[in-house]
Parts: structure tokens; C-alpha cells; sequence
């Protein structure tokens, strides 16, 4: 089934994203690069997979991927550059060229807009 990620900038109160799917799509050795770093965020932010049993990226991901919604997962300017940096190499990886090109345009849009970010998935 697969999730769509949405971001939503504070600053400019702007969403992007919700235009396709990778989380829940491909399995976790796909997405593996992203997912570990922003593991860490789901893992303190998340009221399910706040537990201690999705301390391992792995385990989160798959329980992350039978919950039908994440939680808002806030991210400052340097964690949403750096998750963005991984994520386009997931996509880039998993996804056509075209679907990477769209994406990458508005996440590099999205890096440079000072503040911090929301990250969800549905």
C-alpha cells in the first residue's frame, strides 16, 4: 500500500509532497538510508512507535508500515537538509527519473526556507 509524505513548512505555513508513495512501498533495505536517520525521530515523536520495542530502524519500519498514519515529526533546518539528502538518494534508487525529478525540485525548494519542518506520513 505505501504511504505519501507530506511536509509542511512553518515559516511560509506552505504543505508539499502527498504525490507519492516509498515508505510502506518498497521494503526497509530500500529506504534503508532515510529511514535510519529519521528513525530516531519517529522513534521520540511518535506515540505508537515511541515504544521501546521499535528502538531498532527495522522494527519500527515494519510496524510503522501496518499503522495506517505517522504522527507530525518536527525537524530542524540542519535534520530536514540532511533527511532530504537521503531521502532523494532513496527515491532516486527506488522510483522513475521523473518521479525523483519532481521531488527533488520542491525538497531543494523546501531546504533552503529557514525553519523547521513537519514530516508526515498517510
Amino acid at each position: 500500500m505505501g504511504f505519501r509524505m507530506s511536509i509542511h513548512v512553518i515559516n511560509n505555513d506552505t504543505d508539499y509532497g502527498d504525490d507519492h508513495k516509498l515508505y510502506g512501498y518498497f521494503g526497509y533495505d530500500a529506504v534503508k538510508k532515510s529511514f535510519d536517520y529519521i528513525h530516531k525521530f519517529i522513534n521520540e515523536q511518535d506515540d505508537i512507535l515511541s515504544d521501546s520495542l521499535y528502538a531498532d530502524p527495522k522494527e519500527c519500519y515494519d510496524m510503522l508500515c501496518c499503522l495506517p498514519a505517522v504522527d507530525d515529526i518536527r525537524l530542524s533546518e540542519k535534520e530536514f537538509e540532511e533527511f532530504s539528502k537521503l531521502y532523494l538518494e532513496d527515491v532516486k534508487r527506488n522510483k522513475s527519473p521523473f518521479c525523483y525529478d519532481f521531488v527533488q525540485k520542491y525538497m531543494d525548494e523546501i531546504v533552503k526556507i529557514p525553519g523547521d519542518k513537519i514530516v508526515y506520513w498517510c
